[in-house]
């Protein structure tokens, strides 16, 4: 008998300590998908930013389940392999918590991708609450490297030159 009250203690002192919020790390919920949410990802003039825009697109308010400070996560594949992730190198807070989101009502993130590499890439931008379980949202890239697009631009400009005064050399001759 002493044994019981001492295992029911033990377990009030822990509900006690993790809070409500543990419990329901615990406790089996079902997943949210594409039936409760809808993921829209658009890469922004000069490829450097990324909106994303996660909707309620179910009719009743659902509970976003957060284990820390992240909220989204970009990865950034080539041909398959992943190259780049937006979380690396980057820190957050150890905390459960939870965030709704009404019917209807969307969530709005504008994303910095400093450090992304450049190039022909496919992200893939998702939410990273534990209790979401949907394909992320995809974007084709073609990031050209610093000055690349411009240099691009001088050499097929010097070529446009050299091309008509090549013509107009060859009518001089006429």
């Amino acid at each position: 008998m002493r044994g019981w009250r001492v295992a029911a203690v033990a377990a009030l002192v822990l509900v006690a300590a993790v809070g409500p919020a543990g419990v329901a790390l615990c406790r089996a919920e079902p997943k949210l998908g594409p039936a409760e949410l809808e993921y829209r990802a658009e890469l922004l003039p000069g490829g450097r930013q990324l909106d994303f825009t996660v909707r309620n697109v179910s009719g009743r308010e659902l509970i976003l389940r957060y284990a820390s400070g992240q909220t989204y996560e970009v990865v950034a594949r080539r041909a398959g392999s992943v190259v780049w992730r937006w979380s690396d190198g980057r820190f957050f807070t150890e905390a459960l918590r939870d965030e709704p989101l009404a019917p209807g009502a969307e969530l709005r993130h504008r994303i910095d991708l400093e450090g992304m590499p450049s190039g022909s890439l496919t992200l893939e931008v998702f939410l990273v609450a534990y209790n979401v379980d949907r394909p992320p949202a995809t974007v084709q890239t073609g990031v050209a490297p610093a000055g690349q697009a411009a240099y691009g631009l001088l050499v097929g400009g010097l070529l446009l030159v050299v091309a008509l005064l090549t013509l107009s050399r060859a009518r001089e001759r006429r």
